[in-house]
């Protein structure tokens, strides 16, 4: 039998008196086998790397980081998003790793020494379940741009629909740019309070405008692509929520988790089993060509469009508590912090750590960081160079991720091949969110099987349970009220559930994890550019600076423009992941005592 037609095997250290000697096995269950040779060794482990590398380029391109940029100010976000990388979210890839490589687990053992804490995989399941939703759910409105752009001779963000779905072709106007910046003050977009008035009176600029004539919330549809997004993709109406179902974004929907079904299909049969640690290393690259593509059709519509709009370009500092807040969240979200997959990549990794922490995993975690966090900023510059052409600002809810979409497609139509390049951002962008919802789903199911093993031998049925579970939850989404729903969803994952199991995992390490054995590995692994009391200082001052964060915000959830309503129905999840923990060590010690 061939190395990759090996069923699976429960190999999974069952107590806590398991001994260090048997960390040296060739193949730890549910990964991928490492190969034997020297050579072979080493190509295996940088494959693993470069793995864990596409992850985090997926989710740099992802909408979050470019809208939090935008939204808060292009320059200070970038400047506390390094900051962050250094102080939090770099040094949690770094734990997240060694602690899969010294538990030989993933997130549903990697806690099994600590009784009152082993709930900690659960909620970590809850959470990859609900970002898989979310991720599938922004990857069909991506791919409902991507199939107007393919099927339509006319670009479908090119003319304007009014809410029967008729077409109205736009109406070129004359737009005032002292009007305009005196609207833009008034809805405090970043940027706009160091202009000079002077400097922009008796100067105009023609646009494409919708004429819609209706109240609300339609003047978000002043311009054509936002009208595109809201009307036609989202639906969006201010009709009571959930009261219009919007069939185009399902039958996307149920296409993407089809698709997401079939490569977990193909890699069951083609492996024998599914690798929970499996991505294509060459993804890496799609978040780059996105970013060059956008970027590059910035600067060609930014030549086109009058100089004056150039002074929209500086950052102002009104946003400047939100901006430190959004770019902690940012700095998390792409390290894949609290989802589980770091530690399911350390766990495959221990082979070449013969038992211990690969000490080189510090060098490249470093490098890894830098790449993301470059990626960050080439997206997030290429949204900027875009948002200098918007003439007719439309946002106005800052908690607003998605709304970068729009922007996109405002910017494709600059010069030719404008079908082309939007068909290649958006696919891109629909490719970057399916990569992870892919991930995620198999890290969820990877942690179902560790709780309870002996659902291995159901795999393929789990798999398909879970996945239809899924599929049904993000049909929610399919309605006029699901943008604001997957709005505050999505938000409270990335910004509040994600923080609160990375606090829940340090409080692990600093008070379950410190024996001479992980400390020594630590040591080890960071003792080529830090002292050996590095453990006893920066990682006691970390889970401080979480609870910062995470206190910072809640403020900031108090004050959004989203509705209570809507932030109460995701915060469910939340109320679940707090609920799992201490159920699950009241199970555990009725277990201990009772059972024996």
């Amino acid at each position: 039998m061939s190395r990759f037609k090996r069923p699976s095997l429960e190999t999974i250290l069952t107590t806590a008196k398991e001994t260090r000697s048997q960390a040296d096995w060739s193949m730890v269950w549910s990964t991928e086998e490492a190969g034997s040779s020297r050579h072979s060794r080493a190509h295996s482990r940088r494959k693993y790397r470069r793995r864990a590398l596409a992850a985090a380029a997926a989710l740099a391109a992802h909408c979050r980081a470019p809208a939090h940029a935008l939204n808060d100010g292009y320059f200070t976000f970038l400047l506390f998003l390094v900051l962050a990388t250094a102080v939090l979210a770099n040094p949690m890839r770094h734990f997240e790793l060694y602690l899969g490589q010294w538990s030989l687990s993933g997130p549903g053992r990697a806690f099994r020494y600590i009784p009152m804490l082993d709930g900690i995989g659960i909620a970590i399941c809850i959470n990859a379940l609900v970002r898989a939703i979310t991720s599938a759910t922004s990857a069909a409105i991506a791919g409902v741009y991507l199939t107007g752009t393919l099927a339509d001779a006319d670009l479908p963000f090119t003319y304007c629909r009014n809410e029967s779905l008729h077409r109205i072709e736009a109406l070129s106007s004359q737009i005032d740019l002292l009007t305009m910046f005196k609207q833009m003050q008034d809805a405090q977009i970043s940027g706009t309070e160091y202009l000079d008035e002077n400097d922009l009176e008796g100067t105009s600029l023609d646009i494409k405008t919708c004429n819609l004539n209706t109240s609300g919330l339609h003047p978000l549809y002043n311009t054509p692509a936002f009208n595109y997004f809201y009307v036609e993709v989202m639906r969006f109406r201010d009709k009571p929520y959930f009261s219009e179902f919007n069939p185009t974004l399902a039958y996307i929907i149920i296409a993407v988790w089809l698709l997401i079904y079939a490569f977990m299909l193909r890699e069951r049969f083609h492996h024998g089993r599914l690798i929970w640690n499996n991505l294509y290393r060459g993804l890496v690259f799609v978040p780059v060509v996105s970013g060059l593509v956008v970027l590059t059709f910035g600067f060609i519509h930014f030549a086109s469009v009058s100089a004056h709009l150039m002074k929209f370009a500086r950052a102002g500092n009104r946003q400047f508590f939100k901006s430190m807040v959004d770019a902690f969240e940012t700095a998390l979200y792409v390290h894949a912090s609290g989802l589980g997959t770091e530690l399911v990549f350390g766990k495959g990794l221990n082979y070449y750590a013969n038992g211990h922490i690969d000490p080189l995993l510090n060098a490249e975690n470093v490098c890894y960081s830098a790449v993301a966090t470059l990626l960050v900023v080439l997206h997030a510059t290429g949204a900027a160079v875009c948002a200098l052409l918007d003439a007719a600002p439309a946002v106005h809810v800052h908690e607003s991720t998605l709304w970068i979409m729009p922007l996109y497609s405002k910017c494709m139509l600059a010069g030719g091949y404008a079908h082309l390049a939007s068909s290649i951002v958006f696919g891109c962008l629909m490719v970057s969110y399916i990569v992870i919802a892919f991930l995620l789903i198999k890290t969820a199911l990877h942690i179902i099987f560790e709780y309870r093993v002996k659902l291995v031998y159901w795999e393929r049925t789990v798999m398909a349970l879970a996945v239809l579970l899924c599929l049904l939850l993000s049909l929610i989404f399919c309605t006029n009220g699901g943008l604001l729903l997957l709005e505050c969803v999505d938000g409270a994952a990335a910004g509040l559930v994600t923080p609160l199991l990375c606090v829940l995992q340090l409080t692990a390490l600093l008070y379950a994890y410190r024996s001479r054995d992980f400390l020594s590995d630590m040591n080890v692994a960071t003792e080529e550019n830090a002292c050996s009391t590095r453990i006893d200082t920066q990682w006691k001052i970390i889970p401080a600076v979480l609870v910062l964060f995470l206190v910072c915000k809640i403020v900031t959830v108090c004050y959004s423009q989203l509705p209570a309503s809507l932030w109460a129905c995701a915060l469910l999840p939340l109320l679940a992941i707090i609920i799992a923990i201490p159920v699950k060590g009241v199970v555990m010690a009725y277990k201990y005592k009772v059972v024996g």
